[in-house]
């Protein structure tokens, strides 16, 4: 069994970040404009402009809820139209699935994507959207579960939903008036079965999920599915795995701290020296530097299981039989 030292995984992730970041632009940045501009021309279309300009004109009147606000403002019933955006989105993300899939094959096996940018639909892409829907089915198991032990615990959070929707439904949106007197006991009954849920969640995703770290980067570089190995690769190595997660996000949360403090202090002075006349050009300037830390830690994190992949699949076991060092 193959011991992970958790600063080379931690300092090869953030190398990867830095050494490699204009690759990780190159696989992912079409991808995001395809994405993002899709997502925006299909939600665009189904928001019903016409109907909001004629409430806003007086020339229709407002609904009294919030359910007949929504179904206003959009084409479709709102669920409907939720879910049109939903199925969007896992259709416009397949070409991010590629420059995924590159980069874990990158950190995995070496293998440097091609082109100024990289689209790809092949066998490895195509196991890692696989791979992806099998670890959200996972993840929506683990809430079900969470929250169905939590419900058990408190049955008294149905009442407080329903109370929560009375609230919604009886408030004047014109005057902030509630309408209704919720009662407190189901109130808090709803907001302690929020709490546990959410920590039975919190866990069970730490238990499973960290054993399963480098499931996605081991699928992509296989070109098969990597369920089974990824938990059994990881034996031995939970403490490992979870303590450099922690440190990695810690790491990210410092740099976005950072940045904040740095943002506060340029934009006053940006403000004062040029009379809010290069506020424009600082807003570009702060959206493009958010794309460029986002784009660093999506690299720290392909790097992350990837790396935790290569070290216990494939140095730590036997590449003439493909055992990656799990006894048989």
């Amino acid at each position: 069994m193959t011991k992970l030292s958790l600063t080379s995984v931690l300092n090869e992730s953030f190398q990867f970040g830095v050494s490699r970041f204009w690759t990780i632009i190159r696989c992912v940045l079409l991808p995001y404009i395809i994405l993002v501009v899709g997502i925006t021309i299909i939600a665009l279309s189904l928001i019903d402009f016409q109907a909001i300009i004629e409430m806003a004109d007086g020339g229709m009147s407002e609904p009294d809820n919030i359910d007949g606000f929504l179904d206003l403002v959009f084409r479709t019933n709102f669920w409907m139209s939720v879910f049109i955006l939903y199925l969007a989105s896992l259709v416009l993300m397949l070409p991010l699935m590629g420059g995924m899939t590159s980069l874990y094959r990158l950190v995995g096996l070496g293998e440097e994507p091609g082109g100024w940018f990289n689209l790809r639909f092949d066998g490895p892409m195509w196991r890692l959207v696989i791979a992806s829907l099998i670890f959200s089915v996972i993840q929506y198991i683990i809430w079900g579960i969470g929250f169905g032990v939590a419900y058990a615990l408190n049955p008294q959070a149905m009442e407080g939903i329903g109370e929560m929707i009375a609230v919604f439904q009886n408030m004047d949106f014109d005057t902030g008036n509630v309408g209704y007197d919720p009662d407190p006991s189901a109130i808090g009954a709803l907001f302690g079965f929020f709490f546990l849920g959410w920590l039975i969640t919190l866990i069970l995703s730490i238990a499973i999920l960290t054993r399963l770290a480098p499931f996605m980067a081991a699928t992509a570089c296989e070109n098969r599915l990597m369920l089974l190995s990824s938990w059994s690769m990881t034996k031995g190595n939970f403490w490992v795995i979870l303590g450099a997660y922690v440190m990695m996000v810690l790491g990210f949360v410092a740099l976005q701290l950072i940045y904040g403090m740095l943002t506060l202090v340029i934009q006053m002075i940006v403000t004062v020296v040029s009379f809010g006349l290069l506020t424009a050009v600082y807003n570009i300037v702060d959206f493009a530097v958010n794309m460029a830390i986002a784009a660093f830690m999506l690299g720290v994190q392909v790097a992350f299981a990837s790396s935790i992949y290569r070290k216990l699949w494939l140095e730590g076991g036997d590449s003439e039989t493909g055992s990656g060092g799990l006894e048989a």
